[in-house]
């Protein structure tokens, strides 16, 4: 069989080298596609009890018909104390900030710059923190420093070490590592957190009504208690008079009450585009579907010009395949072969194609995706496609290796398949259902080059060319740049080429 596989790629070069090339591209194509859209798809459902865990949205104050995440403190207590449905609670932000830290026990290297955050004892429950090493409790009371367990590894922090913040280490800032937490899967909102930190201030107890700055996320007993909480917060609202008149000038019943607050599951937040000051980030559902569209589309255009490759060579083979059967061959030893054949070229594309995947890993293509294109971080997906090429390589070879050994030799010396009616109908429907397929990929294309460049030339209302925008990190974790604020801009507008500072 193996000598018949050569002999077919001997006979037919170009043939044999296009159907293997096509079958890889698309197969690595394919791979692709379905990494980052199930990459997407699966966005937070790794974290820990995700399914619980829920961001509190409000439109009492949204500039728009959209909510908002925000919320003040004194509203964000009274929905949350003394509420039975609440597990635990972060109210707080997600988007962690660059801090520089030193180590006691290398106080001339250089610093560490670490994505850092704040974090209660409730919020650490709340979004399902792991421990590996340690305690989070004097970490939430900010006498320690937590890292994960990736950073831990790479520079060799153990606990009881001590670490201060800034550029040089300080003795009498420093604090203990008190514990070690496992990292987040790469696909969630907390994804590179590399370091834990308690509450700077207490943020929750601040009684300023008029600062909408924090996001809440609460984690609730159950899924279903999402009505009970929607009741809790109704009960509430109603025991503050000032907030019931506000209520009833708005006309909110306790059945518009979820128009008002809306519960999003913290798996599902990927998708939502109608909240205002999301610090999360978000996808296109539509994006990703069509991802998975194309995905599915390119393999079924490659197997059907993998059967077309075999379809076209029946006129050629059929009559080497006949004389082998009046040389003694069995129908079946030749049927066997062909399939083995088309096997085996089905794993010669996959291996062509895991090349191909290694070469876009280490091409700029990489920055376009999500997550690393590893086989072994995505080792189902890469099983299924191993599988399903497999499993279609047998399948678009039946019918042809059945065919072509099914003429007596008679019908051999007398005419060829080529000629037959039923062989050019089956040709002409198959090339057809390849052109649809084609004519989807360039329309679909079509339609997202033109909304790429709507993006790109979109008039924003100022010259975008000529603004800069950078993140200055913190000038120290005491959040002095406030304090700064003027100096930093003087600095800059000393640079003539700098027209204005914000």
């Amino acid at each position: 069989m193996i000598r018949n596989f050569i002999n077919t790629l001997r006979r037919y070069k170009l043939s044999s080298a296009l159907n293997i090339a096509g079958l890889a591209i698309a197969i690595a194509a394919s791979y692709i596609l379905l990494v980052q859209s199930t990459y997407e798809l699966g966005y937070n459902d790794n974290v820990k009890d995700a399914g619980r865990l829920f961001r509190v949205e409000q439109n009492f104050f949204a500039t728009s018909k959209d909510y908002s995440a925000a919320w003040s403190a004194p509203l964000a207590r009274m929905i949350l104390d003394g509420n039975p449905t609440v597990e635990e609670y972060h109210f707080g932000c997600l988007a962690g900030g660059i801090v520089d830290h030193c180590f006691e026990k290398s106080p001339e290297s250089p610093s560490l710059k670490l994505r850092g955050l704040e974090f209660t004892e409730s919020a650490f429950r709340a979004l399902g923190f792991e421990l590996v090493e340690g305690n989070f409790e004097p970490v939430s009371k900010r006498m320690a420093i937590a890292f994960s367990r990736l950073t831990a590894e790479k520079y060799d922090i153990q606990v009881g070490d001590h670490v201060s913040w800034g550029a040089t280490y300080n003795p009498a800032a420093a604090m203990p590592v008190a514990a070690i937490f496992e990292d987040f899967p790469e696909n969630s909102d907390l994804a590179g957190l590399q370091a834990a930190y308690g509450d700077y201030w207490n943020k929750i107890g601040d009684n300023n009504n008029s600062n909408w700055n924090n996001p809440c996320y609460v984690k609730l007993n159950s899924a279903d208690d999402v009505e009970a909480f929607y009741d809790f917060v109704w009960q509430r609202f109603n025991e503050d008079e000032k907030l019931k008149e506000q209520l009833q000038e708005i006309e909110c019943t306790r059945e518009t009450l979820n128009k008002k607050i809306r519960l999003t599951p913290f798996n599902e937040t990927y998708f939502i585009t109608d909240v205002e000051n999301s610090e999360l980030a978000s996808g296109n559902r539509v994006a990703v579907y069509t991802m998975l569209t194309m995905a599915v589309l390119v393999l079924l255009l490659a197997f059907i010009n993998f059967f077309n490759f075999y379809v076209a060579l029946i006129p050629k083979r059929i009559r080497s395949i006949n004389t082998q059967k009046i040389l003694g061959a069995y129908a079946s030893t030749l049927r066997a072969a062909i399939l083995f054949e088309s096997l085996f070229m089905g794993l010669v594309a996959v291996a062509l194609a895991a090349l191909l995947v290694h070469l876009v890993e280490l091409t700029d293509i990489r920055s376009m995706l999500s997550t690393t294109l590893a086989f072994g971080s995505h080792a189902v997906i890469a099983g299924c496609m191993v599988c399903a090429v497999l499993f279609f390589s047998l399948l678009a070879a039946i019918y042809p290796a059945w065919y072509v050994t099914s003429f007596s030799p008679a019908f051999v010396l007398k005419g060829s398949f080529g000629a037959t009616s039923s062989g050019k109908m089956l040709r002409n429907v198959l090339i057809g259902v390849q052109f649809v397929i084609a004519f989807i990929f360039i329309i679909t294309a079509s339609f997202i080059f033109l909304q790429y460049r709507f993006m790109q030339t979109y008039d924003m209302g100022f010259e975008k060319e000529n603004i800069i925008a950078f993140n200055l990190g913190r000038v120290s974790y005491n959040h002095t740049l406030a304090d700064k604020r003027e100096t930093v801009r003087s600095a800059f507008m000393s640079n003539p080429d700098i027209l204005d500072v914000t």
